[in-house]
């Protein structure tokens, strides 16, 4: 799942990083560009697992690192935490139905 062309990312990707390793296979994984230009659009747009290329399955966050070795979850943590507060209601209202929890 991907957010449509028009609404993703447009900036420059320079610096943003692509590839992560899964350290409990070793493997490691490049996310796709589209993907990328997705989440910089919308942090919250998916959960909190990757796909690892060696899994070939779904691992979470926390077991994955950039080549800066950043973890993912570190990673995504920070982008939601610079959301917009428009964006972070958006998301809130997905996720819990519009009802404060």
């Amino acid at each position: 799942m991907t957010l449509s062309p028009a609404a993703r990312y447009e900036g420059s990707l320079v610096g943003v990083p692509c590839v992560y390793v899964h350290r409990a296979c070793g493997a490691y994984t490049t996310m796709p560009v589209e993907i990328i230009r997705s989440y910089l659009a919308n942090p919250f747009l998916y959960g909190d697992e990757t796909f690892c290329a060696g899994c070939s399955d779904y691992v979470p966050h926390r077991d994955c690192f950039w080549e800066t070795g950043q973890s993912l979850q570190a990673y995504f943590d920070a982008l939601r935490a610079a959301a917009s507060p428009a964006l972070r209601a958006r998301a809130h209202e997905h996720y819990h139905g519009g009802v404060d929890q």
